[in-house]
């Protein structure tokens, strides 16, 4: 090879050596609210969209710690309700979104909220945004939803950043509350004008009706053969129930939420409901190894998966399990170096595996990949035939052709199938796996138009049409709808199903 040919090599390697190198600059992470006061009706699940900014130029994983304070009264106290919520999370590059989210209430209730996220970088930083407000109102009218921005301010953080979530609840003498001001939670109604003075033995009445119903909610919950072999699967692996909070709407319905701990920094969270006595399923979420289903961990295709991952050096994330008496649904997130994520995901019931899969994402780089990938495909092409056309002799053969391309994915005809998978799980009466095949199909659908073609999660699918500027309303619910039964938060008839479907097909036919 001449000295002019090495030269332009040289030169195209270098040029694709800076291309794949994203540029370093300061760095933080910015949390945004679209409202000081939020309002939700009674019965509806609450669901708060955070954007988040983050313009380092890759993903950043930290801890949300997610705060409500709740004022109740009873004759002659106050009572304050404080729920911390503490989960896991990872932020990627440039605009993406953070869902909080609340079970409904049958009730009306008040709230203030507190939301920071703490993360190194590499000294502890907290981002924290203002106090706001939650109103659950029993009357459209009361709604007084309006935009006003809010924006987190990040400081040091010098104190001990929050890893277990916890409920307190704080009693003090009513007449110390008046003498301290107006500005607690719960002392101004959502119509703006205090709350009257409400008669003493009826709120005696009220509150032993409700310490009534209470005990016969965690009566039964105790009972509950599905609970008891959670609480049995978690203790055998080491597990110790730190937390229990639950939220009766009767004496046999409600929600709960349990708080499990192992050592410093492994914990599991167990959510569900208690259905007519009777809890039918549970979200397990666990930022540790935990078993899904005995007859999981013995097949043969799921050991080969978490082989094949360890070997490429993927480390284990957190797993997420639809969990019932007869089976579970499991999805576990895995992690390369470079920060690229996997999932494998299974559905086992009546003791066998039902399916196993293993899909790999794009993961998060923080500039262009594609725009990138294609120029400096060109430049090494360019260079080739640089070479070519210097030394190749006259009278070579031509060497032989390239073997023809394959068809292109056709992610319309993927995503039908996936609804056609979709509707017979339906016919089999496996719901949740019908809804996560329909929302599965139109998340593929959706960022093979708009995306990377790569494994996409609602608050990405999300982000995507906003960047595209799409209307996500319709899709946000039709997503969220999947959601909600896949993952045990709701019911389904074969109507409701019929009607999800064919929102998705219209969005997905051309």
């Amino acid at each position: 090879m001449s000295r002019n040919a090495t030269g332009a090599l040289l030169l195209s390697g270098f040029l694709l050596a800076c291309l794949l190198v994203p540029p370093a600059t300061g760095a933080g992470i910015t949390l945004a609210a679209g409202q000081q006061d939020y309002y939700f009706l009674t019965g509806q699940p609450v669901v708060i969209p955070l954007a988040v900014t983050s313009s380092f130029p890759g993903a950043i994983p930290g801890t949300v710690r997610f705060s409500t304070d709740e004022q109740l009264q009873k004759t002659g106290q106050i009572l304050i309700s404080t729920e911390n919520r503490v989960f896991n999370a990872t932020i990627p590059a440039g605009l993406s979104f953070l869902n909080l989210t609340m079970d409904s209430s049958t009730v009306p209730r008040d709230y203030k909220v507190h939301v920071s996220f703490y993360y190194t970088a590499p000294s502890p930083v907290n981002a924290s945004l203002p106090e706001f407000y939650l109103y659950i109102v029993a009357d459209p009218v009361l709604e007084k939803n309006s935009p006003a921005s809010l924006e987190s301010t990040s400081l040091p953080e010098s104190g001990e950043i929050p890893v277990t979530s916890s409920a307190s609840v704080v009693q003090q003498d009513a007449a110390v509350q008046e003498q301290m001001g107006s500005d607690s939670i719960g002392q101004q109604s959502p119509s703006g004008g205090r709350q009257p003075p409400g008669n003493g033995a009826q709120q005696q009445q009220d509150m032993s009706m409700q310490e009534s119903g209470q005990e016969a909610f965690d009566a039964l919950l105790a009972r509950d053969p599905l609970v008891a072999a959670v609480n049995a699967s978690l203790a055998a692996e080491g597990f110790t129930r730190q937390a229990l909070n639950t939220q009766p709407t009767g004496n046999e319905t409600g929600t709960f939420s349990m708080l499990y701990r192992r050592g410093a920094e492994d914990q599991a969270v167990v959510q569900g409901s208690l259905q007519e006595g009777t809890v039918p399923s549970v979200l397990e979420e666990a930022n540790a190894a935990i078993t899904a289903d005995p007859v999981l961990d013995a097949n043969t295709t799921f050991q080969s998966f978490a082989r094949e991952l360890a070997g490429w050096e993927y480390t284990y994330g957190e797993i997420s399990i639809n969990r019932t008496l007869t089976g579970a649904m499991a999805n576990i997130t895995y992690t390369s170096p470079e920060g690229k994520p996997a999932w494998v995901n299974a559905t086992t019931g009546d003791n066998r595996v039902v399916q196993v899969s293993m899909e790999q994402g794009t993961g998060q780089t923080g500039f262009p990949v594609i725009p990138v990938l294609m120029l400096a495909l060109l430049i090494l092409i360019t260079s080739g035939w640089y070479v070519h056309r210097r030394h190749m002799r006259p009278g070579r053969p031509v060497p032989p052709g390239t073997r023809p391309l394959p068809p292109a994915f056709d992610h319309r005809m993927e995503a039908e199938r996936l609804i056609g998978d979709a509707e017979r799980a339906f016919s089999r009466k496996q719901y949740a796996d019908a809804y996560g095949l329909a929302g599965r199909a139109l998340r593929v659908f959706l960022s093979c138009e708009y995306g990377d073609h790569g494994e996409v999660t609602t608050m990405e699918i999300i982000s995507l049409l906003r960047d595209a500027g799409r209307d996500t309303g319709t899709i946000s619910v039709v997503l969220g709808e999947c959601s909600n039964v896949a993952f045990a938060r709701g019911e389904t008839d074969a109507d409701e199903f019929s009607s999800l479907v064919s929102r998705i097909h219209t969005i997905i036919r051309p």
